[in-house]
């Protein structure tokens, strides 16, 4: 009676991880995407101030992964991501050199570029 009931439950389990594999990523509220921006004129050193930030309107309960790569490939943080939400932190600044872009985390391992504002065309 058992090996009547287990092959059913099989392909009911197989095509409910089919239906979550396929489902599309999930995309943030429209009122809390990172906006990423340059913050000031060059300096002496020839860095930019990058501030990466989610607007005002982004409840607390809400909160988004972002990620700065550098023009030479690194990760900053090198723990993988800040941590913005509505709540707190907000903003997070950062000094990086030309070139640096910044990505938001859309799902698991899906990272989407963020336009930056504020940076030069030959950025």
């Amino acid at each position: 009676m058992r090996t009547l009931l287990f092959p059913p439950a099989v392909l009911l389990l197989c095509a409910a991880a089919a239906t979550t594999a396929l489902r599309p990523p999930a995309t943030p509220p429209p009122n809390c995407v990172v906006q990423a921006r340059l913050v000031g004129p060059r300096s002496v050193l020839g860095s930019y101030l990058l501030e990466i930030r989610v607007p005002d309107t982004c409840p607390s309960g809400q909160e988004r992964l972002a990620r700065i790569i550098t023009n030479g490939g690194g990760r900053i943080p090198p723990i993988g991501y800040f941590r913005l939400s509505g709540a707190y932190s907000r903003k997070v600044t950062y000094w990086v050199f030309p070139g640096a872009r910044v990505e938001d985390r859309a799902a698991p391992n899906v990272w989407n570029a963020v336009p930056l504002k504020g940076a030069p065309a030959w950025w």
